[in-house]
């Protein structure tokens, strides 16, 4: 967890700050260092070019972080500095007889081959995790709207044209931001509202509510965003 101190450089270096960069990055140099030394299992000094390497990764996490994805800063950058190093030692083993040895985090030694299958599947657990919280936040909020689940399967459209229209419903609401608004801060859909706006029967859209609401909620909910490739995908396989 970051300290006060080190959370106002971070977010100060985000928002362009160089001088706030500059000292974020100086204080963790150790970090860097050790976490190029891991890499290799093996001690280097700041002199060694994955040092230089792994510089410009950290510099790079600093923009790239993001902490509503749940994963904190150093494990976040850790996994990024390494995989540029084994970017790197990738270019360069083809060069080289023999490899660098590369160290795990249990202290095992891997090829690249290796530790680049071990990150992608690291990488494939926390987007599970992202997916299985964003799932339950989506429960939470059908809540709020007192939509059950089991209902909303079985409201589910069926027919391609029906579809369709939902999809040109859906499409035009998320354009009109009083609306989007309106349903956010209401926990209400405006039906007479999307019904001007679409020119689509106010009874077709009141059959549809639930399915209109859940979809808005996916494309428009900031907590919701791992679940809109989901979404996409239906819109694409479904032709909706």
């Amino acid at each position: 967890m970051l300290s006060t101190k080190v959370k106002t450089l971070l977010l100060g270096a985000q928002r362009g700050d160089i001088e706030k960069r500059n000292q974020f990055i100086m204080l963790h140099q150790a970090f860097i260092l050790s976490t190029v030394q891991h890499f290799l299992k093996q001690y280097v000094d700041s002199s060694h070019d994955l040092y230089s390497e792994a510089l410009v990764a950290f510099n790079e996490t600093i923009d790239k972080y993001n902490p509503t994805l749940g994963t904190s800063f150093y494990s976040f950058c850790k996994t990024h500095i390494r995989f540029r190093l084994l970017d790197y030692v990738k270019r360069e083993s083809k060069h080289l007889h023999s490899p660098y040895e590369i160290a795990g985090e249990d202290g095992d030694s891997f090829s690249p081959a290796d530790y680049e299958k071990a990150q992608q599947e690291w990488f494939a657990q926390k987007e599970n995790e992202r997916i299985h919280h964003a799932f339950e936040v989506f429960l939470e909020k059908l809540n709020h709207y007192k939509i059950e689940p089991h209902v909303l399967a079985e409201k589910s459209p069926q027919h391609r044209d029906t579809k369709e229209m939902l999809a040109f419903i859906i499409e035009e609401t998320i354009k009109n931001q009083a609306i989007v608004s309106y349903k956010q801060q209401r926990r209400r859909l405006p039906i007479h509202k999307i019904a001007e706006l679409t020119n689509v029967p106010r009874k077709t859209i009141e059959n549809h509510r639930l399915f209109i609401i859940a979809y808005l909620l996916i494309l428009t909910e900031k907590e919701l965003y791992p679940l809109r490739h989901f979404v996409k995908r239906t819109y694409h396989s479904e032709s909706v």
